[in-house]
């Protein structure tokens, strides 16, 4: 049962593996709206950094990204 509650929560570490954030940005969500995933993932979803999303702009090289970000 603790195994399933682990997996319903985010701590900074497991936000900082799964979308590529800075510390202090995981830290401040989760003290401003706590540590729920589902909450968490819908507010990141809304801000264009899902998971899946957020490890493919990691390996995009700069050459093939729009607008020549970098």
């Amino acid at each position: 049962m603790h195994a399933e509650q682990d997996e319903s929560f985010y701590n900074v570490r497991s936000l900082l593996h799964c979308y590529g954030i800075g510390r202090h940005e995981a830290e401040r969500l989760l003290q401003r709206f706590g540590n729920s995933k589902q909450e968490l993932d819908l507010l990141l979803s809304a801000r264009g950094r899902t998971p899946r999303h957020r490890l493919k702009e990691l390996a995009t090289p700069e050459q093939r990204a729009p607008f020549g970000i970098g």
